[in-house]
């Protein structure tokens, strides 16, 4: 990965980390090089808790491609294939899974007797663990991963002071009943309105089990007011709860000087030169508004036959994604956009595409706390949101800062969207405000000031270097 202006070199870090105390587990199912609003957030984050003299190493599972990962497919693909032809009982295919699923795992371990001890990789001075998953049905691949993470924790429970979970699997369960055993802290980090509040814990099966356990963390942090709400509501101890938004990292994150590096990042970028801009940034999924977006944008073009619309962010990274995005290219084709609108994939700089752009859109139907939304409006792009209750107008406060437009209809996203870009100055002087509004609330400093200030106030009696 890249280290940015902003971040010390490799060699400082190395330097702080040996002296460096409290030490902190981040267990995550997913990190990098997954794509994801709060892995891309953890990896650019790290880093700046070792430059404050916080150990911090990551505990995630394997990355597709991996042979354990493939081998374990291809088994669940033939059992699929049996099923087809009739030839298993339900009863007889299912146990023949389990089993070979967790013969493997156990051979896989004894094979790999370093895994649980020598990092897979390192990014920024990070040392990442890949531990054994195995199923692929996200319900097997959840709780065959808490079992990995907890088996890691008590191995390398003397490397550690602190574990910080996020999500809210069942490895989340597992490792705060581990850490009361070992005596460590924990933390839980709340990423997603909708999945991992405790509200949607406790509908789940075997939710009231797992929340009682959940309340059990030493400290739960929130991204946004909507998540410290739900918690309010289902009676989480208020001393507990620490609200921590997402960061942005403003020196990477800035707008371009003139209108004319703005051209010539387009021409880098392969995108029209001339014309208004639109991005959006985020996966190609249902639950990101792209189907909507689409909708809007027959509208836009209606009015601004010049505008175009680039989507950034990966495309068709499940199957369900991939049905999803086949049907908007039918629907743009349909439309007559298809010069009209750019899918770019997943891209390592996404800035650039902040930077060449006039106005930024996310009209989501549930969000955590968007890295994409921070980070637009640090390039000062005025922003375009969906009204998601307890997230939007917790960081648009104004039209001054953005629009958060309601109604979730074509006409209301093409609307506030031709606001922006059919008005030169009032896109200036939001995108501006915006860009204010960022560096006072949503800067990657006071993220690592605070995590800094979590940590080292769990552990009271530690004295650190």
């Amino acid at each position: 990965m890249t280290v940015y202006e902003e971040e010390w070199p490799k060699e400082q870090h190395k330097q702080r980390r040996e002296a460096a105390s409290p030490r902190v587990c981040l267990v995550m199912p997913r990190f990098h090089p997954l794509f994801g609003g709060h892995i891309v957030q953890m990896t650019r984050f790290l880093p700046r808790l070792q430059q404050q003299g916080i150990i911090a190493f990551v505990a995630t599972g394997m990355v597709e491609g991996d042979p354990k990962t493939k081998s374990v497919r291809d088994l669940w693909g033939e059992i699929r294939e049996e099923r087809r032809n009739g030839r298993m009982a339900l009863f007889s295919r299912t146990l023949r899974a389990f089993t070979q699923s967790w013969r493997q795992t156990f051979q896989f371990i004894r094979q790999n007797p370093s895994c649980f001890r020598r990092p897979s990789a390192n990014v920024d001075c990070v040392d990442i663990y890949r531990l054994p998953v195995w199923g692929p049905a996200k319900t097997i691949r959840s709780r065959t991963f808490a079992f990995s993470a907890a088996w890691f924790l008590l191995a390398n429970c003397r490397r550690y002071d602190i574990i910080h979970l996020v999500g809210t699997s069942w490895h989340v369960s597992f490792s705060i009943l581990l850490a009361k055993l070992l005596g460590k802290r924990t933390v839980v980090e709340m990423v997603l309105l909708g999945s991992d509040d405790p509200e949607t814990i406790a509908r789940r099966r075997f939710g009231r089990i797992n929340l009682a356990i959940w309340k059990r963390a030493d400290c739960i942090v929130s991204l946004s007011p909507a998540l410290t709400e739900s918690c309010q509501r289902m009676d989480v101890a208020e001393e507990k709860v620490e609200v921590i938004p997402v960061g942005v990292a403003m020196s990477r994150f800035s707008p371009l000087p003139d209108d004319a590096a703005k051209e010539q990042m387009r021409q880098k970028l392969g995108l029209p030169s001339r014309g208004k801009l639109v991005v959006f940034v985020g996966g190609i999924m249902r639950r990101k508004g792209v189907d909507l977006l689409i909708d809007a944008w027959s509208l836009v073009r209606q009015a601004l036959p010049d505008a175009h619309l680039v989507c950034v962010g990966p495309i068709a990274f499940s199957a369900d994604s991939r049905v999803f995005f086949e049907a908007q290219k039918q629907k743009i084709a349909s439309l007559g956009l298809r010069e009209a609108v750019t899918f770019t994939g997943r891209v390592d700089d996404v800035a650039a595409y902040y930077q060449a752009s006039d106005v930024f859109t996310l009209p989501s139907v549930t969000e955590g706390l968007p890295n994409s939304v921070l980070e637009a409006m640090a390039c000062e792009l005025p922003p375009v949101m969906s009204d998601i209750p307890g997230i939007s107008r917790s960081i648009i406060r104004s039209a001054a800062e953005g629009t958060v437009f309601e109604g979730r209809t074509p006409a209301a996203l093409a609307a506030a969207l031709l606001s922006y870009l059919q008005d030169d100055g009032r896109r200036e002087v939001v995108g501006q405000n915006a860009r204010r509004r960022i560096a006072e609330a949503y800067s990657l400093t006071y993220r690592t000031e605070r995590y800094t200030a979590l940590y080292r106030g769990l552990l009271p009696g530690l004295d650190v270097v």
